[in-house]
């Protein structure tokens, strides 16, 4: 999904077979896989569908394009889920969507 004023690409994804129990800061960087020049900026902790979601704000390089990111994940019910909203710089308004859409997320899956 593209949000047209700010030209940002929002991605979800869950996992619910195979999930790693690997801490949130690994699934984290594991969503940078390919990207370089990585540096976080921030890093914190929300509550997401009653659990503890890490959200971390992080400029990359991809083939060489700059990239300001932030990733969110979290484990509920045996699922992984995360989401990155993509910007082409710093957002602060784009940003305040994203985290107000994950804390009204719902999650549930069968157990």
């Amino acid at each position: 999904m593209e949000h047209e004023t700010s030209k940002a690409t929002v991605f979800f994804n869950s996992e619910c077979q195979k999930v790693s129990d690997s801490p949130l800061e690994a699934l984290t960087a594991q969503m940078l896989v390919g990207f370089t020049n990585i540096h976080y900026v921030d890093q914190k902790r929300i509550d997401v569908a009653d659990r503890v979601a890490l959200v971390s704000q992080v400029e990359a390089r991809m083939d060489g394009v700059l990239r300001f990111l932030v990733i969110a994940v979290l484990r509920k019910n045996a699922c992984v889920y995360d989401g990155v909203l993509s910007l082409a710089k710093k957002n602060d308004e784009a940003i305040q969507d994203f985290e107000h859409m994950l804390k009204s997320m719902w999650a549930a899956a069968p157990l």
